[in-house]
């Protein structure tokens, strides 16, 4: 039988620092996924993954379930992401941080494993590093992740109808690179 989240969160609380490993379990590949989508980099992803749950474990105490758990994990993972690339903006060139789709095979769906879809998958992936922090974020959360406009803004500790600005300002700077790319997969 499986525990629920709450379940797990509440005996968490009460001391069953392993139920935590449950809440890991059930959310690892989201924030490895998440953290992917934000880095670019599977070996930086790892890395932020593994300070996220970190960070979830010892702030535990802070999470007040008025949200549901996913969303505050999203948080901590788009901070994270931030302050993981903000460090690495400060030792390394951003020209020379490499974008790279390294994201194993198995971890993409189906579909995405054809050689066009992979080239496509890389092209769009350049494409959000041209976008501003916020962009990005709304851009990866809504349309990679399925979050809705609000469930992005408070990952984001920002309203909804900024997260919706965000994404008109980001598709209105990739729709150029985005017909680059339709061009590229087409050849």
């Amino acid at each position: 039988m499986k525990i629920s989240e709450k379940q797990l969160i509440a005996r968490f609380r009460k001391g069953d620092k392993a139920a935590f490993g449950g809440l890991v379990t059930e959310y690892r590949d989201r924030v490895l996924s998440l953290a992917f989508d934000l880095s670019g980099n599977y070996a930086d992803a790892q890395d932020i993954a593994q300070e996220v749950f970190v960070k979830a474990y010892k702030n535990m105490a802070w999470y007040q379930e008025k949200s549901a758990f996913y969303t505050w994990l999203y948080r901590i993972t788009v901070n994270q992401s931030r302050d993981h690339f903000r460090r690495r903006r400060d030792t390394v060139p951003y020209e020379e941080i490499p974008v790279s789709a390294s994201l194993p095979m198995e971890m993409l769906p189906a579909a995405e494993r054809t050689l066009d879809n992979e080239k496509m998958h890389r092209s769009i992936r350049h494409a959000l590093t041209h976008l501003t922090e916020n962009q990005r974020a709304a851009v990866i959360l809504t349309y990679f992740h399925g979050l809705s406009s609000a469930e992005a803004g408070e990952v984001m500790g920002i309203s909804a109808n900024t997260v919706r600005t965000h994404l008109l300002r980001a598709l209105s700077r990739l729709r150029p690179l985005l017909e680059e790319i339709k061009e590229l997969v087409h050849e």
